[in-house]
């Protein structure tokens, strides 16, 4: 019987745990991806939130002076 051999179930197992592997490592890419993506939009929502509470303490800082400093 051609093609029932152990060498042929032997490479079609090669093959499978070839698929499975670089179907793993495909998706930890992505993931990997997408977790750097999130990462830098929270950095800049971040970054974003500390300028417009900066801004916001100077225009405080502004509306405390008093009429003698003036």
């Amino acid at each position: 019987m051609i093609g029932f051999g152990s060498a042929s179930s032997s490479a079609g197992a090669d093959v499978a745990v070839n698929i499975i592997t670089y179907l793993g490592a495909g998706c930890l890419l992505v993931v990997i991806i997408g977790f750097a993506i999130a990462l830098y939009q929270e950095w800049q929502m971040v970054r974003r939130f500390d300028a417009e509470k900066q801004r916001q303490r100077f225009f405080d800082s502004l509306s405390n002076i008093t009429p003698k400093s003036r």
